[in-house]
């Protein structure tokens, strides 16, 4: 176990001796501080490829966030950028890593039926959205942990938990037709169709790693062995995540 602050294996976060100093950076416009600590390279890239399409709610972050890469992958989506300019904001990590961003955009979301603009920097790391406290505020943010859900703008919506246990909604309208596109009488035709149909869901869920649309397919009582073979055969084979090494498969 280690201090999930400064990373010390000799004591807790409670006990940290530079907890005072981290958190005294609340508010301070010089220092934004982000409590995740900074991962390896294969674990960035795993923590990324499941929250593409998708804010982290994140309640110790004083400013919200996003990496490079998971900018694009939401412009790559469809989604839209209204406005960007250059910026050199320092976010501090958990474990005291500083790193500036390069500039903050206003991209277009929609959460649940609500379309909203969101207001972020952008730091040239892997990291996924983060939404501030301050954000959630603004949404009238109100956590449902026992059903796993949130009310944002006064509506109920679904969250998504990652494999760090970060939970995460959608902002781009993923779930809009989430029955119709994974419904057990969805995958009732031929190997090629259903392989077709697979190819539609990672890509609608930001080429999202098999474990993770495994889940999902699971959640509407689909429990078929080979199609989820064909599901990893989709993720393989997609030439994004090639390219990007945004979904392993043993994720």
């Amino acid at each position: 176990m280690r201090c999930r602050i400064c990373q010390s294996i000799f004591h807790f976060a409670k006990d940290c001796p530079v907890a005072d100093k981290v958190n005294a950076t609340e508010g301070n416009t010089d220092m934004e501080t982000v409590n995740i600590t900074l991962l390896t390279e294969s674990e960035a890239i795993v923590y990324v490829a499941e929250a593409f399409g998708t804010a982290i709610l994140d309640t110790a972050c004083t400013k919200t966030v996003c990496g490079k890469d998971w900018l694009e992958n939401f412009i790559q989506m469809g989604g839209i950028v209204k406005s960007s300019e250059k910026s050199s904001r320092p976010f501090k990590f958990g474990h005291g890593s500083v790193v500036k961003s390069t500039e903050k955009v206003i991209t277009e979301a929609k959460i649940g039926k609500t379309k909203c603009s969101i207001l972020t920097e952008v730091v040239p790391i892997n990291l996924p959205l983060l939404l501030s406290k301050e954000s959630l505020k603004r949404a009238k943010t109100h956590l449902n942990i026992h059903q796993d859900k949130a009310t944002m703008f006064g509506e109920k919506v679904q969250l998504e938990m990652t494999s760090t246990g970060h939970y995460c909604v959608d902002i781009v309208g993923q779930r809009e037709n989430e029955e119709v596109m994974y419904s057990k009488s969805s995958f009732k035709g031929s190997d090629s169709d259903n392989k077709n149909r697979l190819v539609k869901l990672h890509i609608q869920f930001g080429h999202a790693s098999p474990e993770r649309l495994k889940r999902l397919l699971q959640s509407a009582d689909i429990n078929d062995s080979h199609l989820f073979e064909l599901l990893q055969d989709v993720v393989r084979e997609c030439q994004t995540c090639i390219k990007h090494m945004k979904a392993p498969l043993n994720q």
